[in-house]
């Protein structure tokens, strides 16, 4: 998973970007030249040497395979998806920037929403709604008090 976070204050918005890596399982549909721009040794490698390398992280600290799987740069440090935040009318708005979802990949790509209102509450966030794709905008009713979003993304292989 990685993470994304944004917070609403009053009528004005601020987003933040942030990430953790969790270690997970599945397949990804990738040639040996992909995975080479990738920076990982293909040449004379076994099937599991290679997978053992694209689960290695990148320099943006997120794992090779999900980076690609994300569109992401993995050799540069800042290359990570973050959190977009508007208020309109009644309604804020979360969605993810910074991707572009590699739809050849094979994997899945979709995010949940969590709603604090303390950052010192930050371990009891409570999901908002369910899973969202990637490319969906999640509309939530703005709140009288200053609330924080933290977006989770999961990158699931087939």
């Amino acid at each position: 998973a990685v993470i994304a976070s944004a917070q609403q204050c009053a009528s004005n918005a601020v987003a933040q970007g942030g990430h953790t890596a969790i270690p997970g399982e599945g397949r990804i549909n990738i040639s040996l030249a992909q995975a080479a721009a990738l920076g990982v040794a293909t040449s004379g490698k076994t099937p599991a040497e290679i997978a053992s390398a694209l689960a290695a992280d990148g320099a943006n600290g997120i794992p090779l395979w999900k980076s690609y799987a994300l569109g992401l740069d993995p050799s540069d440090p800042d290359s990570k998806p973050k959190a977009a935040i508007a208020v309109s009318g009644g309604k804020v708005e979360l969605s993810l920037v910074g991707i572009d979802v590699n739809a050849s990949s094979g994997a899945t790509v979709t995010y949940k929403v969590y709603r604090f209102g303390d950052l010192a509450d930050i371990a009891d966030a409570e999901p908002v709604g369910g899973d969202r794709a990637a490319s969906e905008t999640a509309e939530l009713e703005k709140s009288d008090r200053r609330m924080f979003y933290r977006l989770e993304i999961n990158v699931k292989g087939y």
